[in-house]
């Protein structure tokens, strides 16, 4: 049958040829040549991402928390987690249907996701679950996502199978369009239907089956046929019985989807376009859904979440806000203590190691982040190294001279290359910006702080920042927290050429750099009446904080070598005669004891102190140092 026939296919069609005594008839369900219909859930397989589940190879050899730890912020997500949704009065909006875990980069925020998991599967409440990772080909976008929640929730919910393979079948097509489409017909349609089921509709819809293959008599009863396009023999044909719905409870529970890592599919588009997807389908259907989303909170996202209408059924938890040095202190000191155990000179090691002192080091070093101890951690787990030497080199690298190609942190530099990279910002306004948070930390309340001082365009600070909130902390308006880094160890990877390159900047030349805009701020600033004494003026405060710095700036790099005339003179001589230099000794005198301690070069610290003073105490007024 059609012998030499090119460029054709069959669909839904049934030939049979008749020739003497030999009949045969072949169905086709598809393209030519498949003889069997295609499978929905096969289909459904052949978009599965197994790598991005809590079930797989992967997951099982990923981080855990440890039993103990992160208390606090899994009592409140299970907390969230086991709240009812209530109903507003407007449409069928669900408040806190939608947590977002948001966090600093090295925070913890998978191991505590994944925790997550573990105790929702305990009750018998997952849903499912998507661990996006850069590091892992294909979970670092978002094409294979909704397929992959979707043959979860046939696990998870007794009775959906039948509704996403109707969807499957009725647009086979469906894997190769949108995600917004997908998550409609694989998601929220199929969890419609089960949870709102047709009154008059008590029996479900069969699966697709094969159309019978008629028998020799049939065909001679319809006539001798050689073609059917699709068309049964009504007299002959018969129909499977339709096969009867699984009961479903009154009120389906609610479960939970979790989805970690958000901020590591790698196309911020796609990011913003998965919350919006999931949160239309929370606000649109009805459907027994909870949804759990762990991220850094890079300005895509942030910003996302700060949509009105996403924000009302989104609950935050903000990572940073637990303290958890406790914690950290307690993975160290547990891990320390199993690692030395096992290591092959154990017996030579001495009993008090490590001491409390170094490991309160470790805990300062990690700020609160995870990733820094578990780096460190994997450093010195070397059975065949001596693993106090490993110890003692790790905690104290950050003072060490590049020697070699050993570096203890060489993942979490990474980790800080791939943010600072990923940063769209002119370096010459990055780099400076970036040392001087390191030199001042907590000096700064808020971006526009950050332009006055620096000298930028109003505006410049928040642009350049804008991709860094993984790795600095910038307050809200609620908050009275300053800027700052949320990594101390940030600091150590800028501070060392050979780690950061390019975002390596001399400590001298920032020294030099903050002197100058010191100097051009004092230099500017003016009490507003000659009359009226310090202690009244508004501006005082920050007039002093800036001669303290001035003072303090001078000092350090006077212990550099710079010779005392040079840095005197071009920068003091640029001041105000009469108020700023009475601000300048105000201050000065106020700290000239604390400044002279002792120290290298304290003969030329004394000296410049004494040129500094001279130089103020001389035009000083008098009514100012009353």
């Amino acid at each position: 049958m059609f012998q030499g026939a090119q460029h054709f296919e069959l669909r839904e069609a049934q030939l049979t040829a008749v020739g003497r005594d030999n009949n045969t008839t072949n169905n086709y369900f598809g393209l030519a040549g498949l003889d069997a219909a295609i499978d929905p859930m096969d289909s459904l397989h052949r978009h599965f991402a197994i790598e991005a589940t809590h079930d797989s190879e992967t997951a099982a050899y990923a981080p855990r928390c440890k039993p103990g730890t992160r208390v606090t912020v899994l009592t409140d997500i299970m907390g969230w987690v086991g709240s009812k949704p209530s109903i507003s009065n407007s449409a069928s909006i669900r408040p806190s249907a939608l947590l977002w875990l948001s966090g600093p980069a090295g925070g913890g925020k998978t191991c505590i996701q994944r925790e997550v998991v573990t105790r929702c599967q305990e009750q018998g409440i997952l849903a499912a679950s998507y661990f996006f990772s850069s590091r892992l080909k294909g979970l670092d976008g978002s094409r294979q996502f909704v397929s992959t929640i979707a043959l979860q929730l046939c696990t998870a919910f007794p009775g959906i199978q039948p509704f996403i393979e109707d969807e499957i079948q009725d647009d086979p097509m469906l894997f190769e369009k949108s995600l917004e489409y997908q998550f409609e017909r694989l998601v929220s349609r199929p969890l419609d239907r089960l949870t709102n089921p047709p009154e008059e509709l008590q029996m479900a819809k069969p699966p697709m089956a094969r159309p019978p293959i008629e028998s020799p008599e049939m065909v001679a009863e319809g006539g001798c046929l050689s073609v059917l396009w699709g068309w049964a023999l009504p007299a002959r044909r018969e129909v499977e019985p339709v096969k009867p719905v699984i009961p479903l409870p009154a009120v389906l529970p609610h479960k939970v989807i979790v989805v970690d890592g958000l901020d590591e599919c790698k196309n911020p588009r796609e990011r913003v376009r998965l919350i919006r997807l999931l949160a239309a389908a929370l606000i649109k259907y009805s459907i027994p859904l909870k949804i759990a989303i762990a991220s850094r909170p890079e300005y895509e996202i942030r910003s996302t979440f700060d949509d009105p209408s996403i924000a009302a059924i989104t609950h935050r938890i903000k990572l940073e806000e637990y303290g958890c040095d406790t914690d950290i202190e307690d993975y160290l000191v547990d891990s320390l203590f199993d690692i030395r155990r096992k290591h092959p000179s154990a017996s030579a090691i001495p009993a008090e190691w490590p001491s409390r002192e170094d490991v309160k080091k470790l805990v300062e070093k990690a700020s609160g982040q995870f990733v820094y101890a578990s780096t460190f951690l994997k450093f010195v787990d070397n059975p065949r190294r001596d693993l106090v030497e490993m110890f003692t080199l790790a905690l104290n690298f950050h003072l060490a001279l590049p020697s070699g190609p050993i570096n203890p942190f060489h993942e979490l530099d990474l980790l800080y290359k791939f943010i600072l990279e990923s940063a769209d910002v002119d370096a010459t306004v990055l780099k400076p910006l970036l040392h001087g948070l390191a030199f001042l930390g907590g000096q700064f309340e808020n971006t526009q702080q950050l332009d006055e001082f620096f000298r930028f365009k109003p505006g410049t600070s928040a642009l350049a920042l804008c991709d860094l909130h993984a790795i600095v902390h910038i307050p809200n308006r609620s908050t009275a927290k300053t800027i700052r880094f949320y990594h101390k160890s940030l600091e150590d990877y800028l501070s060392a050429p050979s780690r950061s390159g390019t975002f390596h900047q001399p400590l001298l030349d920032t020294r030099k750099h903050m002197l100058e805009l010191c100097t051009y701020h004092l230099r500017t600033w003016r009490v507003s009446s000659p009359t009226r004494n310090l202690a009244h003026t508004r501006e005082v405060p920050k007039c002093l904080q800036l001669a303290q710095l001035w003072v303090e700036l001078t000092l350090q790099l006077l212990e550099n070598d710079i010779h005392m005339d040079l840095l005197i003179s071009p920068h003091f001589a640029q001041l105000p005669s009469e108020d700023l230099r009475c601000c300048l000794n105000v201050n000065y005198m106020s700290r000239a004891d604390t400044l002279a301690g002792a120290g290298t070069h304290l003969e030329r610290k004394r000296s410049l102190q004494s040129s500094v003073h001279l130089h103020m105490v001389r035009s000083a007024p008098l009514h100012y140092l009353a």
